[in-house]
């Protein structure tokens, strides 16, 4: 039976004590490997985004149906491929629970191959857990297949043989664990990309988690970019970080989550999907290690302006540039703005300092490809909200005339714009 696992870990700053809690219950009115497999795209939904998760396909042919995969966690140009099996009761036998481990391990890893097939051969259209339609252009994308393990009694030593596919095989405790701890899609694909065709025990998950956490914690930041001169602030945060996503500030922590939220339920065409998940994919990138920094004085932005009274516009503007070159993380310019109040005024401020920040990054940088994403919060009359989210995002060169850029800085400096 699942049981609480107290991990003892020994860092250079002393010593952590973590409990890791059993996987979430199922639903008693469904199925076991049905109930799984849901509570397995929940975690995602829950802890990371619903707009990431995309059901499962049923499609007919030749008089037979087949689903394509269990789910999928949908990164735009990155995907994970789920695959799920469960036991509905062990034997107590270890010998008879590794023969059926290594069978079904076997059998999922080639559903999921069949699946990523499919959708390599031709595009799909599937749906979100938000409800929203998203076409699915499997031979666009890097794949990486997960097969989860859904077993009460996983015997003692088994380490799993994904074979020469690119998988990773876990518990559905170790999948929930991933995502409680790191709240994140983008940075729990970023650490299975670390871990893929390492064999390793199944169900203690945590256990490498924290030894790679300790390792990043003690790495450094490496050199600072060419855009990280000129007086920059530079903020650092591993890509495993030990303490688990907003342990320190619950509120500034989920500031980030509120903006998707936000962005998520926004109606928009079909034919902007793509374009949203991008843009949340963008926002998610946020190192996890950070965002309560980020939350924290974006919420200070919004309080400050939110008390202006002068008859003036007042903002506040915090950007965030990538660390290096590109990877999982923030690989475009993110800016966050807070105003007093949404104007014309406002709008046009956020877009063109936005437009800036786009075309100057370009210049410094000598990227290609890139996009840049700003998101402006002004005080909302709703009073069952705390303000109202605006976005706007730009990829690729904008190859602005030299005259407009000219002009756009000349606009920031006579705009009467109080900058807190």
């Amino acid at each position: 039976m699942h049981e609480n696992l107290l991990l003892v870990v020994e860092t250079d700053s002393g010593t952590i004590l973590r409990e890791i809690t059993p996987p979430t219950p199922l639903a008693a009115d469904r199925p076991r490997g049905v109930a799984a497999e849901d509570a397995s795209r929940r975690a995602v939904e829950i802890w990371g985004l619903p707009d990431f998760v995309l059901e499962p396909l049923e499609e007919s042919a030749a008089g037979r149906s087949r689903e394509v995969s269990d789910g999928i966690i949908f990164l735009g140009t990155r995907a994970i491929m789920l695959q799920s099996k469960s036991r509905a009761e062990s034997s107590g036998e270890a010998d008879r629970e590794r023969g059926w481990l290594d069978k079904n391990i076997a059998r999922a890893l080639r559903q999921a191959a069949g699946s990523v097939r499919a959708l390599r051969s031709r595009s799909r259209t599937m749906s979100n857990r938000r409800g929203n339609s998203v076409e699915v252009h499997g031979d666009e994308i890097d794949w990486l297949t997960v097969v989860l393990i859904d077993h009460d009694e996983v015997p003692a030593g088994y380490t799993p043989d994904s074979g020469e596919e690119r998988a990773v095989v876990l518990t559905r405790g170790d999948w929930e664990f991933l995502f409680d701890h790191l709240r994140s899609a983008t940075w729990v694909l970023d650490y299975l990309d670390r871990v893929v065709g390492e064999p390793f025990e199944l169900g203690r998950e945590p256990v490498r988690y924290y030894e790679i956490a300790a390792s990043d914690d003690l790495a450094d930041a490496g050199d600072l970019p060419a855009w990280g001169a000129n007086g920059r602030t530079h903020a650092w945060a591993g890509r495993a970080p030990l303490e688990p996503a907003g342990h320190a500030e619950t509120e500034a922590h989920f500031l980030l989550r509120s903006v998707q939220e936000d962005i998520g339920r926004t109606e928009i065409g079909r034919e902007r999907e793509l374009e949203r998940l991008e843009v949340l994919r963008h926002l998610d990138g946020i190192p996890v290690g950070l965002r309560v920094e980020v939350g924290r004085r974006v919420l200070e932005f919004v309080d400050a302006t939110r008390k202006w009274r002068r008859a003036t516009l007042a903002t506040r503007t915090r950007v965030i540039l990538p660390g290096s070159a590109r990877s999982a993380g923030v690989d475009g310019p993110l800016m966050f703005m807070a105003a007093s109040e949404l104007t014309p005024t406002s709008e046009a401020v956020f877009r063109t300092r936005a437009e800036l920040l786009h075309h100057d990054f370009g210049l410094e940088s000598g990227w290609e490809g890139y996009r840049t994403t700003g998101v402006l919060l002004t005080p909302s009359s709703d009073h069952q909200k705390a303000w109202t989210t605006s976005m706007v995002t730009a990829q690729g060169n904008l190859d602005l005339d030299p005259s407009y850029v000219t002009e756009l800085r000349r606009y920031h400096d006579v705009t009467r714009v109080d900058v807190l």
